[in-house]
């Protein structure tokens, strides 16, 4: 069973867009009964994308590398890191990733979890 999910949206200079992201995002937070961490990785922004975000209620790493893959991978780990002390089974950790333009549906993530404790490693897509 999954006993926690982290969520990592890579940034860069996405001040405009992320706010609607964040929101749909926590909408699907709202949704699941575990403890959600919602981890935005600031990729060399010069914009108020880091404010924009802890505006929204995520957490924010920064991260200078210009590349979506290691910006990820720093959300990841973080997220790992956040959610250590809810399971010593990583295992019981869900991970997703989604876009800083992306608008997730209300259910993303419950779809997601109810999978993942059917004994799915991956979801790819909606």
């Amino acid at each position: 069973m999954i006993e926690a999910v982290g969520v990592v949206v890579p940034a860069h200079n996405e001040e405009t867009l992320l706010p609607g992201c964040l929101t749909a995002l926590f909408r699907a937070v709202r949704q699941v009964s575990v403890p959600v961490q919602v981890v935005v990785a600031a990729d060399s922004c010069t914009d108020r994308t880091a404010a924009v975000a802890r505006a929204c209620g995520a957490r924010v790493i920064s991260v200078r590398s210009r590349r979506v893959g290691v910006a990820r991978a720093a959300g990841m780990a973080e997220v790992l890191r956040l959610t250590a002390s809810a399971s010593p089974d990583a295992a019981a950790i869900w991970l997703a990733t989604t876009d800083a333009d992306t608008v997730v549906p209300p259910d993303w993530l419950e779809r997601q979890v109810a999978h993942a404790d059917r004994g799915w490693d991956v979801v790819l897509g909606t």
